[in-house]
């Protein structure tokens, strides 16, 4: 592990010096973004899978080590958010840029002293099994299917014309996703296909409005002229949302069922999304609260809520990976769930459309937020189905239980079972 980081933290090294130093174009610059965002997803994926793995071998200790890497993510978050604004204006775009280096070194120095837990292999070990690899393409084939889904949907949104169509091509590959997690990770475990599918299928049906929200709260005469400065503000609120969702889950929800979990994290979700429609009414002002008091509250609240009941879904897939595979399934089962968020966003933009709020044109837009909200309902029938009857602290069963088993299979061995019964009577 510290190898691949080390090499993606010189790669994002070089591509933020490449930008502070040389004049490049607006295609370099797109490619040394890539490079560099690229590389901070590798290294996410290697410390997810050295957690997950950690979790495996601590099963009652995987809430504390999801809670300390979030609790870090939120910390990290609220500086960055709080001092982002003072770096562009001292020391320009570029600069800031340039700053990046000076973070990728903090991560470099702890990564070179060994922090990351880790054990020599011997050389025969490291070596690549072409016979192991053609007996297990299912996952390989997987991340393919995965990536030609990403891809259609890239190229779907940016060029076709209609908003009919590009939900269409949105819902058949939500589909294929689902159908894909069901025929390779059933056969591995019914917890993983579940968690896959649940993953994927809660993003999906969050849709946003795009920047509708966005320009509405900037530009409309009728809304509250917040300047893009304050709004850029928001993620820091939405970190320290993040550190009381952190702390909720951690004193107060770790011990419930995933699915109770779920649902009240759902329901919170949409009691959210009529939040916006209470600004854009503007009736916090006749409750006497001021747009810019409303608003940092519900961001705030916002994160909480989503953060909070996002942190077990994390939980299970930490333990539903197999050992020795943590870092390939789980940067799968997130990746999952990093199209259901495409999706969803991209069901957002279509149903701006489908109200017609487009540019400047707010008319139809609390039709746009009650719509967003109605469709946080969906994934409601897919907690109860998909969700397993343990809690986060909870290891998971060798055998899934009666309510988690797949019906066909359960009826299976439910057959199987009589006949041994009727076998063991004949020759009693």
């Amino acid at each position: 592990r510290t190898s691949y980081v080390v090499a993606m933290c010189c790669l994002s090294i070089i591509a933020y010096t490449c930008i502070g130093f040389s004049a490049v174009s607006a295609l370099g610059l797109v490619g040394l973004l890539t490079i560099s965002s690229s590389a901070t997803a590798f290294v996410d994926v290697l410390v997810d899978a050295t957690t997950a793995r950690l979790a495996k071998c601590h099963p009652g200790q995987a809430c504390d080590l999801q809670t300390a890497i979030r609790m870090a993510q939120a910390t990290g978050g609220i500086v960055s958010s709080a001092i982002k604004g003072t770096l562009v204006s001292v020391l320009s775009p570029r600069g800031t840029i340039m700053s990046s280096a000076l973070c990728v070194v903090v991560v470099l120095v702890p990564v070179l002293r060994g922090w990351l837990p880790e054990e020599r292999l011997p050389g025969k070990c490291c070596t690549v099994s072409l016979k192991a690899c053609r007996q297990n393409t299912s996952l390989p084939l997987a991340a393919a299917f995965l990536t030609l889904i990403a891809v259609t949907l890239f190229v779907s949104q940016t060029f076709l014309p209609g908003w009919r169509t590009r939900a269409a091509v949105v819902a058949v590959c939500s589909v294929c996703v689902v159908a894909c997690a069901y025929k390779v990770f059933s056969k591995i475990s019914p917890y993983l296909w579940k968690t896959s599918a649940l993953l994927f299928l809660r993003a999906c049906f969050q849709p946003g409005l795009g920047e509708s929200m966005f320009v509405w709260m900037s530009k409309d005469p009728n809304g509250p002229r917040f300047t893009p400065e304050l709004l850029g503000l928001a993620d820091c609120f939405g970190f320290a949302g993040l550190l009381v969702g952190v702390v909720i889950f951690n004193k107060y929800l770790r011990n419930w069922k995933y699915r109770n979990i779920f649902l009240l994290g759902q329901l919170l979700v949409i009691l959210v999304q009529f939040m916006d429609l209470i600004l854009v009414f503007r009736w916090n002002l006749h409750m006497g609260l001021p747009d810019i008091v409303f608003f940092i509250g519900d961001e705030t609240f916002d994160m909480a809520v989503e953060r909070t009941f996002y942190l077990p879904l994390i939980v299970l897939a930490y333990k539903v990976c197999p050992s020795h595979l943590e870092a390939t399934i789980f940067s799968t089962l997130i990746a999952t769930s990093n199209l259901g968020f495409d999706c969803g966003r991209y069901l957002g933009v279509a149903l701006a459309e489908a109200w017609g709020i487009v540019g400047e044109d707010f008319q139809h837009l609390p039709h746009g937020i009650i719509s967003k909200a109605l469709f946080r309902l969906v994934p409601i029938p897919f907690i109860l189905m998909l969700s397993p009857s343990f809690t986060p602290d909870d290891p998971i069963p060798t055998d899934p239980s009666p309510a988690d088993e797949d019906p066909t299979k359960r009826k299976a061995n439910n057959e199987d079972r009589r006949e041994l019964h009727e076998q063991s009577s004949r020759h009693g």
